[in-house]
């Protein structure tokens, strides 16, 4: 094993792209702010940053840092980690800048050595220093500079310390002259393997310790870098090197069997599993079947051996150089922001701490937005202010009543498409999104995935997907656009899903919680109880007939802390930004849809073919078919139509609960329907939107027919 200091020569030229890297939440984000002055998505929870964002650094002209995902190690093992490992991996990057946290230096060490061994010019900054200091540990950022040959700095993103520090050390990053070297098995497999790779902008050497631990799901750089011949021979290097490392007894016993086939069969001995792939040849011959479950296991277990002995060399040295470069204070009291952090996922006290988040969200956004703000900006403002005005105006202007009605009618542009997205969402979104913010930049979020793991694996999913579930609450359209944060398409699926299908947003649940409580209590747990138990029932069976495994939880817990307004600020307005660019043309393109449907006549229509399910099924009046088409248009609306129904004496109490609870299971608004199609794709969008549909009038009216035969809010 061979290092040296960096050289001192500035490797980094105009017009050059810098890929900024890290694990998730080190405070790449904020970095990224402090050396290009531009704004992003800003999150201490992993997966936030999801596109790549790009800007010029500042202090080196014509430089441009782009920000890429959070990245655990090569290779890589999500959808995001796959974007990182295309920018750093890509011929288009000249130099990469490491962020990692200074107060668990091994995790961040384990990515350096990786970069390092990928050859590019190369350079760390140890952020949050003042964290790590807090926690009474000492940092020799010279050990580290000398171990793996790059420069090193340290950085507290957040006040902007050493940024000026790291953009000189960004401007002598140079290639590691890096060297560590593993057991035998592994070298000669490299020595074999570096020959057959092509010319790239990254080492040979790194690029084949890549191959050695990647499987056939990550072989995405060298499918499309290498002829199919040279990956043949590289996958046989592989199986080879993989199979020395498998245990012995597997290895011996499915080595046996292939001679034993091979004989039997009067095929010519080949070497073990690889040079001709018996597994294939053997197709069709049925005694072979249990031989290849053996040598596929065998592979496995080595597969398995061969990353693990790579990854134990690499843990030695980090842990050698950690052990010199860190100092850590012992004794002391943990401040609060520990001791909080701890009793946020404990299973008892955890509890009561949620309670208390959900409460504060709810009344905020729930209360204050949906109601207070919604009221004051679309009944006083829009309601008794502009849109009168406007009305008149446009029909003294253009008197064409299509075009008025086009704008201003009962399914105009104005009317309906910019008052709903500003006066009705725009308020909920607001305070939804400081909410968020806050939530996530004192570092609870991640406290909240754990505490609900349990729940959501019963599920087959994790507790990353109370992320988009809690969201829901306040926009299902939000919601479903957060599902990128979860690492797998079947996860994304599933919680899209059951997001679509019950998970009410803020603005219907305050009416459903309005009609409820003037039913009985009873009745409101009848409808929880049941939108719950679909919930469950309905992502267990989703689960087991979707292919794949769930994913295990792993996430980063940031420290517990208080949330910085300024980042708050910065996160809200980056995603109004969002909101305003691809919602709200959601909104209108579905009111262009409802207007057109009118004036062709097929929305009448469609009333009138609704109305024999709403009373025959679900013994509802024939009135109600309006609330649900109109809940195509938004949630909230239908349970307003029904909440006016109720008060008029139009439905009696089982009628309020079969009603609600069919609305609340109901395709979301056409905003929700739009995204979900966007996210999931055209196929699966209608697949679940047909499903949907049909499943709530199903449930509907199995829960009127239960509660008639127990006599149940009859009379």
């Amino acid at each position: 094993m061979t290092h040296c200091a960096p050289e001192s020569t500035a490797l980094v030229p105009n017009n050059s792209n810098i890929a900024l890297v890290g694990n998730p939440n080190v405070g790449k984000s904020a970095l990224f702010h402090r050396l290009t002055g531009k704004y992003v998505v800003v999150a201490n929870y992993p997966g936030t940053t999801v596109e790549i964002t790009q800007g010029l650094l500042r202090g080196l002209d014509g430089v441009t840092l782009v920000d890429t995902p959070g990245i655990v190690a090569f290779p890589p093992r999500s959808e995001d980690e796959h974007v990182t490992a295309r920018v750093v991996l890509g011929n288009d990057i000249e130099t990469v800048l490491q962020v990692g946290d200074a107060k668990n230096l091994r995790r961040t060490l384990h990515l350096t050595v990786q970069l390092a061994e990928l050859g590019r010019p190369l350079a760390l900054a140890l952020n949050m220093m003042d964290e790590a200091e807090a926690r009474g540990m000492t940092l020799e950022t010279q050990v580290i500079e000398t171990a793996l040959g790059v420069p090193v700095t340290a950085t507290v993103a957040t006040r902007g310390q050493g940024v000026n520090d790291l953009v000189q050390a960004v401007s002598r990053a140079s290639h590691p002259k890096f060297h560590l070297t593993y057991p035998p098995a592994v070298e000669a497999a490299l020595a074999e393997i570096e020959p057959l790779l092509p010319e790239s902008s990254v080492t040979r050497r790194g690029l084949g310790l890549l191959w050695l631990t990647s499987g056939a799901l990550n072989e995405e750089w060298f499918t499309l870098h290498c002829e199919a011949e040279t990956l043949a021979q590289l996958r046989i290097i592989r199986e080879k090197a993989a199979l020395s490392l498998a245990e012995p007894v597997e290895a011996r016993q499915a080595q046996g069997a292939v001679e034993a086939l091979n004989s039997s069969h009067k095929i010519r001995t080949v070497d073990f599993g690889v040079a001709q792939h018996p597994v294939e040849r053997w197709e069709g011959v049925p005694e072979a079947a249990p031989v290849a479950v053996a040598l596929r296991q065998a592979q496995g277990a080595g597969v398995e051996a061969l990353a693990a002995i790579i990854q134990q060399t690499r843990d030695a040295f980090v842990t050698q150089v950690a052990g010199a470069a860190q100092q850590e204070a012992h004794g002391g009291k943990p401040g609060l922001g520990v001791t909080l952090g701890r009793l946020a996922t404990h299973p008892v006290w955890g509890l009561p701490i949620l309670l208390l988040a959900l409460y504060g969200m709810y009344w905020f956004v729930g209360v204050f937005g949906a109601s207070t703000l919604v009221g004051l900006l679309e009944n006083d403002l829009f309601g008794h202010i502009i849109n009168p005005w406007l009305s008149n105006q446009i029909a003294n202007l253009i008197p064409i009543p299509l075009v008025v009605d086009f704008l201003v009618g009962e399914y105009g542009i104005w009317t309906v498409g910019i008052t709903y997205a500003v006066a009705l969402l725009l308020p909920i979104v607001i305070t939804f999104f400081i909410t968020f913010g806050i939530l996530e930049d004192s570092g609870y979020l991640p406290r909240l995935a754990v505490l609900t793991n349990r729940i959501f694996t019963w599920m087959g999913l994790n507790g990353q997907a109370v992320l988009p579930m809690v969201l829901g609450l306040g926009c299902v359209t939000m919601a479903t656009m957060t599902t990128r944060v979860l690492s797998r398409p079947r996860d994304r699926i599933l919680v899209t899903l059951l997001l679509a299908l019950a998970v009410p947003c803020s603005a219907q649940l305050g009416v459903v919680m309005g009609m409820l409580a003037g039913v009985s209590l009873g009745a409101s747990l009848i409808w929880g109880g049941v939108v719950l138990l679909v919930l469950i029932l309905v992502g267990w069976l989703a689960a087991r007939l979707m292919p794949g495994e769930r994913t295990p939880l792993v996430v980063e817990l940031p420290p517990l802390r208080l949330p910085v307004l300024s980042n708050v600020l910065v996160k809200t307005a980056a995603r109004l930004e969002w909101y305003i660019k691809e919602a709200v043309p959601l909104f209108l393109l579905g009111t262009v849809i409802l207007f057109a449907l009118d004036k062709l006549g097929v929305l009448p229509w469609i009333i009138n073919g609704l109305e024999p399910i709403v009373t025959g099924w679900l013994g509802l009046p024939a009135e109600t078919a309006t609330a649900f088409l109109i809940g195509f248009l938004r949630r909230d609306f239908a349970a307003t139509n029904l909440y006016l129904m109720q008060r008029s004496g139009q439905l009696n109490e089982l009628q309020v609960v079969v009603a609600i609870t069919t609305i609340t299971l109901f395709v979301p608004c056409i905003a929700s329907m739009f995204m979900l199609i966007k996210e999931r794709g055209t196929k699966m969008g209608v697949a679940m939107i047909a499903f949907i549909f049909p499943f709530a009038i199903l449930v509907g009216g199995l829960l009127y027919r239960l509660l008639s035969a127990f006599g149940w809010g009859i009379g």
